[in-house]
């Protein structure tokens, strides 16, 4: 299967996948980093309708799909929100704190949570029960 677009964006590494971005019109616009310096709202600074979601966003946090997710729901409902030249603020984007699980088997994991690391069937229960598939499962709006 082949999809075309018009520009991509190389979504993994330890470095984000932006040196193109220096040659265009958002060159001023990236950090030392090669992050787009984004605002509270999550639109590109000095900018009022472009935004930058998931690892190429400069907020200030661990990068992680879940928060990707995040911050796409909250982008979408801003673009919404002036599409419709709603009179309603922008929501505002929070950065998460530090968390990660990993699952080590059906019933163990390891969660790192901002208060301190745990490891055995709680966090287990919580990862492996689904693996988080009937929440994705859900949000597409299909049947568990």
């Amino acid at each position: 299967m082949t999809i075309s677009a018009d520009c991509h964006f190389v979504c993994v590494g330890n470095r984000v996948a932006s040196s193109w971005l220096q040659e265009s019109v958002f060159k001023d616009s990236v950090d030392k980093d090669g992050h787009l310096k984004v605002d509270d709202c999550l639109r590109l600074k000095g900018k009022t309708n472009v935004f930058a979601v998931g690892d190429i966003a400069d907020v200030k946090e661990i990068k992680q799909g879940f928060l990707a997710e995040r911050h796409a729901t909250v982008v979408a409902g801003n673009i919404k929100k002036l599409i419709l030249n709603s009179k309603h603020k922008l929501t505002t984007y929070k950065a998460a704190s530090a968390m990660g699980m990993v699952s080590l088997g059906r019933n163990v994991a390891v969660a790192q949570l901002p208060f301190g690391t745990t490891i055995g069937c709680i966090p287990g229960r919580i990862k492996s029960r689904d693996l988080f598939v009937g929440k994705t499962r859900k949000g597409l709006g299909l049947t568990p």
